[in-house]
């Protein structure tokens, strides 16, 4: 079982655009001390929120049942990254700051299950067994850099962390600007992705100054990712 709750201050009316709603499999009250205890690191929209509004906050169940229906209810109300006080959008795999809360594990675990290949899939993958790749085609593969690195067939595995590229390019500049420089392990540690994945990542940043927010093509493969991991979740 599982809940949907409610993170709001006494005048916001609006569960839709204002406050903050989540999912959870613990008890509420624990959540919610989790939250509390994780504002003070203030890197979230809702951490910051939770420091400014010390004791004005008021925490509403508004769902329990299936894990599987609160993240369709979670995903309506909050459809798209940046309402309110949460960062992304609901139903789906949220930024992970201290291993991986239990509600983390339980969206990626669902969000496996849907992207887990079909039986055609499975019995196609089994006919290729034994068949070497073409020449031509090797090379191909081998001779392309990949200027859009988040298009690479082994990105793919960890597409999350490149679609949250944006997010993680903020945090690294503003580590930068500080004068602090501790690079993808202090990000990974924040957004929670294979080391391997977020070295790629912060060397576009330092070496080639890429900034995904102004980078079309990547706006563009963000904004057809989410729609299909929307339509997926309906």
């Amino acid at each position: 079982m599982a809940v949907v709750y409610w993170i709001h201050l006494e005048q916001h009316s609006d569960i839709t655009k204002e406050g903050y709603v989540g999912i959870t499999t613990q008890p509420p009250t624990d959540r919610f001390k989790e939250h509390k205890a994780d504002s003070k690191r203030g890197r979230t929209i809702l951490n910051r929120a939770l420091l400014k509004h010390s004791g004005e906050v008021h925490f509403d169940v508004l769902v329990e049942g299936s894990a599987e229906y609160c993240l369709i209810v979670e995903n309506k109300l909050r459809p798209d990254d940046r309402i309110g006080w949460n960062t992304v959008a609901g139903g789906g795999k949220p930024p992970v700051f201290r291993g991986h809360s239990p509600e983390s594990r339980l969206k990626i675990g669902l969000a496996s299950k849907r992207t887990a290949h079909s039986p055609a899939q499975i019995a196609h993958r089994k006919t290729l067994i034994g068949v070497k790749r073409p020449t031509q085609t090797r090379a191909m593969l081998d001779s392309h850099d990949y200027s859009s690195p988040w298009l690479c067939p082994r990105a793919n595995i960890n597409r999350h962390s490149w679609v949250q590229a944006a997010d993680i390019f903020n945090v690294w500049k503003a580590e930068k600007d500080a004068g602090r420089k501790r690079g993808s392990i202090y990000l990974e540690r924040i957004f929670g992705a294979s080391k391997g994945t977020f070295t790629k990542i912060v060397k576009n940043f330092n070496h080639k100054h890429w900034n995904p927010s102004i980078d079309t093509e990547w706006v563009k493969w963000t904004s057809q990712i989410q729609l299909k991991e929307k339509e997926l979740s309906i």
